[in-house]
């Protein structure tokens, strides 16, 4: 009788095992079933475009028409309800003294006063919101780092192209202009004309 029970009791546990495993693979099964895109990931994953630079135009000595300059912007760019600055306060964790204290390193950084931005990422529902244009590489740096003390606040910098003529306008009615929009889309001369090709495509992550 004492073997008898020995040798059972280590199925036990087994078969717990047994049970939650399955029922696990049920779940994922179902999941799979409804669409993982439309709903665990649609919760944790945010998707952001990154902009193709505008390709060249070159005469034929390789002088240099029209190129693009990259910078940087700084923008708001979440909803309401996706700002951490906005969940902190309403759960009681961060008091408005906390939150401007927090962007008073951003401000610094960025040359805005502590008001604006608290006017962007905790009074202004719009979704996206330009704060300032055209920022170096190196203010970008200062600004990045000045930005973790408020990180998913809504605050971000994001890549953008500036059209420019290095050389001055040389052959300006035969290069033709460009859209000032974000899809860059010539409008006359060269620009319209080899659109398609300077414009490329683009990415995201």
């Amino acid at each position: 009788m004492s073997k008898q029970s020995v040798a059972f009791k280590p199925l036990w546990p087994l078969g717990i095992l047994a049970v939650v495993y399955s029922l696990s693979i049920y779940n994922f099964f179902e999941l799979v079933d409804e669409g993982v895109d439309g709903t665990s990931l649609s919760e944790v994953q945010y998707d952001q475009v990154m902009p193709a630079e505008r390709g060249q135009i070159l005469d034929r000595h390789g002088l240099v028409l029209a190129e693009d300059r990259g910078s940087w912007d700084l923008v708001v760019n979440f909803f309401p309800r996706d700002r951490s600055v906005i969940s902190n306060f309403n759960d009681g964790i961060w008091t408005e003294k906390d939150i401007r204290e927090r962007l008073s390193d951003v401000a610094v950084a960025t040359g805005l006063s502590v008001d604006q931005l608290y006017q962007a990422v905790m009074v202004n529902e719009a979704p996206f919101q330009l704060l300032r244009h055209n920022i170096s590489p190196f203010d970008r740096e200062r600004i990045k780092k000045s930005l973790q003390a408020v990180r998913y606040s809504g605050l971000n910098l994001v890549q953008s192209f500036e059209r420019i003529r290095p050389n001055g306008p040389v052959l300006s009615h035969f290069v033709g202009l460009v859209m000032d929009n974000p899809e860059q889309q010539g409008r006359a001369g060269l620009e319209a004309g080899l659109d398609a090709q300077l414009s490329g495509s683009d990415g995201g992550r």
